[in-house]
């Protein structure tokens, strides 16, 4: 019964959420200006390499904001990127914080998942981000269609690994071959 409800409030809030998107939708000019990076800040590691990759991107003329999942229930103030935390997470799996509004309320023309699983709250999180494009890893458990352009990943090999694949892919569609 409670895994019935949770589906059914999961279901109505992203119902909620993709309608007032399509409404404000605008599309955009420039098919890779705004960039979004959504990814897990749990690993300082992995934190830096998505950081590196910021940079790359921004160097390259990209507009580019970070947004991370932190996997703890402290709110770490001292991340210095907009994050949400397992208690901002409620019981039906829909993460909630002004980080998190904030992101939802501004438009992208791409967002760029790097996460290694997609969990219910990173699912909501993607398919309730106002994005022209959405780029991720490739994943047998997401049945929906979450990203217009899905790269190879295997989890194993580490997010620099997806990033590569990420980059090549992005290359590849510019190029047009």
């Amino acid at each position: 019964m409670f895994q019935g409800l949770k589906a059914h409030l999961y279901r109505k809030k992203l119902s909620e959420i993709s309608k007032r998107n399509a409404l404000g939708s605008i599309p955009s000019n420039n098919a890779f200006k705004k960039v979004l990076l959504f990814f897990d800040g749990t690993d300082g590691a992995e934190r830096k390499v998505i950081q590196k990759y910021a940079e790359d991107l921004e160097r390259s003329g990209k507009i580019v904001k970070l947004f991370a999942y932190v996997n703890t229930k402290e709110s770490d103030s001292e991340l210095g990127i907009d994050h949400y935390v397992n208690k901002d997470i409620n019981w039906y799996q829909v993460p909630s914080n002004e980080d998190l509004q904030l992101i939802l309320s501004k438009g992208y023309d791409v967002m760029i998942s790097v996460l290694s699983e997609l969990k219910p709250h990173h699912m909501f999180v993607i398919k309730s981000m106002k994005a022209a494009m959405k780029i991720g890893p490739y994943m047998d458990e997401a049945q929906d269609l979450v990203f217009d352009l899905s790269v190879d990943h295997q989890p194993s090999l580490g997010i620099p690994e997806l990033i590569k694949n990420i980059k090549s892919s992005i290359q590849l569609l510019s190029n047009g071959k």
